[in-house]
């Protein structure tokens, strides 16, 4: 029986305690919430049973380890100790439990955590070693989760609630990435610091305070006592160097999960995957579905996110945030997503281009006139001026409304043939860009006069003068501190700078998220 058959119309809760089906239907999505379930098998004797008596479940709502990229449902089987004292865990991604290939919860621990047994059974003197984490990190034992089998020929264990959701915490983070990246040379146990002579009022470490090394020591560190401050700080050095002598890829890893812990809530996976395989491959010549699809992809990004914080807390679920932090900036997922409107315009799929505008707006409030004023243009140019205008004019009213909303409405009033106002529009846009030095926008505009202009016989002799002034602010945007050769492959001298090219003045971003934008 194939797990697709064997799935088909079953209730996915079926076979648990109501407990256990209770907690999961109300799994904390938006959370970094963690679930401790037990199971309990009546039918095993010698080494699988007393392996199975050490396994424990853990149902995570946050994978620490998603921002490398998609896992499988079974995150990590994680060993923990030796001799009598072992003990392992499963961890499970909650979000892989809403639609168990087994076609129930039950049937996919089960085949889980069977794995686990039948091959901790072979390895079992080294699990009561302590080796076998070693062992495995060197292929010299096979991975506990590599005898999974999605059928319905085991006996499935039975589950037991042992805890209710509660949050994720660094020792948790420690053992997911231990077991996926091998063992870091850290100990997590809360400890004081040393005990003073004369206690210092209001010092958390005089007071005898325990401290996990070396997160929750920097967070109290500015609390303390000069002589504590630096003790913590030479504490802290030690842990680090140990680790990253140790381990220094886990040790990365399990810092940049550690940092995420931060409260914040997390984009639910499945928005989450559907968004970043939305924009995985060329972005430059997507079909009408493909386009399509990454547009509500990332339309239900947005219905999720709905404030710029909360888009801010999910860029590390996309793995687009530095481990550094601070920035609230998102450049590169501002980026893809101002394109797939762009392209949505440029494709004439001009409804599903406005929603996206729209959806935009409350989460890039920064952008929001251009964003409002790039689809105008696009809506003028293919002949739909109400809507152009309705849109420009929501553009012109936005507070983030610069240089770029101006050349906007001005494409808008030229492709209404009202080019009086369009040249007005240049021309005042024109000066301002002159008095704060942009010879940028400068170039922009006076290109935009000449083609508005070009066809006016009598106005050759002013189109000769605006040429030369554009040529002129061409130069400037490139004027060297050290003299410099340029190569045919540079920007041709005096041309248009495109709205999606690399902007000239060598940021790396698109002209229209940069000196485009400002």
């Amino acid at each position: 029986m194939t797990s697709a058959a064997y799935g088909r119309g079953m209730d996915r809760l079926a076979g648990l305690p109501n407990d256990v089906a209770g907690a999961l239907r109300v799994a904390p999505a938006e959370e970094k919430a963690q679930l401790e379930l037990a199971l309990q098998w009546t039918d095993l004797e010698g080494a699988p049973a007393r392996v199975a008596e050490r396994v424990r479940v853990r149902v995570l709502t946050w994978d620490p380890l998603g921002w490398m990229g998609e896992r499988a449902a079974g995150l990590a089987a994680a060993v923990q100790g030796s001799g009598s004292g072992y003990s392992i865990t499963l961890f499970v991604g909650a979000w892989a439990l809403d639609h168990p290939v087994t076609g129930t919860v039950a049937g996919d621990l089960g085949a889980l955590a069977t794995s686990i047994v039948k091959v901790g059974a072979v390895n079992e003197a080294h699990l009561v070693s302590g080796d076998y984490a070693d062992l495995a990190g060197e292929n010299l034992a096979a991975p506990l989760l590599g005898a999974v089998a999605l059928d319905d020929t085991a006996a499935a264990p039975a589950v037991a609630l042992v805890a209710g959701w509660r949050p994720i915490d660094e020792p948790t983070v420690l053992l997911v990435v231990e077991a996926e990246l091998g063992s870091i040379d850290v100990d997590l146990t809360p400890r004081p610091l040393s005990a003073p002579d004369a206690p210092a009022p209001g010092c958390p470490a005089c007071r005898g305070d325990a401290f996990s090394v070396p997160f929750a020591l920097g967070h109290a560190r500015p609390a303390m006592c000069p002589p504590h401050r630096a003790e913590a700080l030479a504490e802290m050095a030690r842990v680090t160097l140990q680790a990253e002598r140790a381990n220094p890829d886990g040790w990365e890893a399990f810092c940049h999960a550690a940092a995420d812990l931060l409260p914040a809530p997390h984009i639910p996976y499945p928005i989450r995957d559907r968004y970043l395989d939305s924009v995985e491959g060329p972005s430059e010549a997507h079909t009408p579905e493909l386009l399509g699809e990454q547009a509500e992809a990332l339309l239900a990004l947005l219905d999720w996110a709905r404030t710029p914080e909360r888009l801010a807390a999910g860029m590390w679920d996309l793995g687009w945030r530095p481990m550094d932090g601070g920035s609230q900036d998102n450049p590169e997922f501002e980026d893809e997503a101002h394109d797939v409107a762009y392209r949505l315009g440029s494709a004439g799929e001009f409804d599903l281009a406005a929603r996206v505008v729209d959806a935009l707006v409350p989460v890039m409030p920064d952008s929001a006139a251009n964003l409002h004023g790039e689809l105008a243009a696009q809506l003028a140019e293919a002949g739909h001026l109400d809507a152009a205008r309705e849109r420009i004019a929501a553009a012109l009213a936005d507070p983030s409304a610069d240089l770029m909303t101006e050349i906007y409405a001005g494409e808008v009033s030229a492709a209404g043939g009202e080019l009086d106002e369009a040249e007005r529009r240049y021309r005042a846009a024109l000066a301002r860009a002159r008095r704060d030095g942009d010879s940028m926008f400068e170039n922009d505009l006076l290109w935009h006069l000449v083609e508005l202009l070009q066809d006016d016989d009598d106005r050759a002799d002013e189109v000769v003068e605006l040429v030369a002034a554009r040529d002129r602010a061409h130069a400037r945007q490139y004027e060297p501190a050290e003299p410099v050769t340029f190569r045919s492959s540079d920007v041709p001298f005096g041309r248009k700078v495109g709205r999606n090219e690399p902007c000239p003045c060598g940021s790396g971003k698109k002209f229209k998220q940069c000196h485009g934008r400002s």
